[in-house]
């Protein structure tokens, strides 16, 4: 989903560098026509997220000890 800055209702941002110089940012957006967090979350099927959080993580989680 591309979001432009119409599609933004509220941002915040702040910058940090790691030991060796690399920038990076943490960024939270809240969307316009986005429901208050109250709202969403009680949408939430919190098992079936759950199962699929799991999913996921065990999808990108690697361990390689040689």
């Amino acid at each position: 989903m591309l979001v432009f800055p119409s599609h933004i209702k509220v941002h915040y941002g702040c910058h940090e560098t790691t030991k060796n110089d690399s920038l990076y940012i943490h960024t939270l957006l809240w969307l316009n026509n986005f429901p208050n967090p109250n709202t969403f979350i009680q949408t939430l099927h919190y098992e079936i997220f759950h199962q699929n959080m799991i999913n996921y993580l065990n999808g990108i989680i690697t361990h390689d000890i040689n």
